[in-house]
């Protein structure tokens, strides 16, 4: 292994270190999930709940400012047309590669800790209090079952 300008490289690849000290963008070290985005960006979810998009080598803190509904994110899907889907503590967020905006929220309110688009196109989302999931059909919440604890 040998380090040189802050790079890494081992067996043939080569890493560099991001720390938030150098990158104001990114608001922590610490991260729990990561998606490629349609546009090529990577999407992080940090140990705090923070969505972080990393693109053209620069961190940036997605807020409600950016068009997400919440403040904290607990999920992330990537479908298979390419958009992303974030369960928010407020609702569903949706990226189609431009523009990051709220899915429905007249109609998903709440925490939610798991999204996912099937290959329908139907979005699946539980609420994270009471473990109740849901599908999105036609315009429409349905209830579809409750996890076990």
């Amino acid at each position: 292994m040998a380090t040189l300008d802050g790079l890494v490289r081992f067996d043939g690849y080569q890493f560099k270190t991001y720390q938030t000290v150098d990158y104001p963008g990114l608001p922590s070290n610490r991260l729990v999930k990561l998606q490629e985005g349609p546009d090529g960006s990577i999407w992080m979810v940090s140990e705090q709940r923070y969505l972080i998009r990393f693109l053209n080598n620069q961190f940036t803190h997605i807020q409600q400012a950016d068009g997400l509904n919440g403040s904290l994110v607990y999920d992330m899907h990537l479908d298979d047309d390419g958009y992303l889907s974030f369960a928010t503590d407020q609702g569903i967020s949706f990226f189609d590669g431009q523009e990051l905006k709220p899915f429905h929220p007249e109609l998903i309110r709440g925490t939610l800790d798991r999204v996912y688009a099937d290959e329908t196109g139907n979005i699946w989302y539980r609420l994270q209090n009471s473990l109740e999931n849901y599908r999105f059909d036609r315009g429409r919440s349905v209830y579809v079952f409750t996890s076990p604890n």
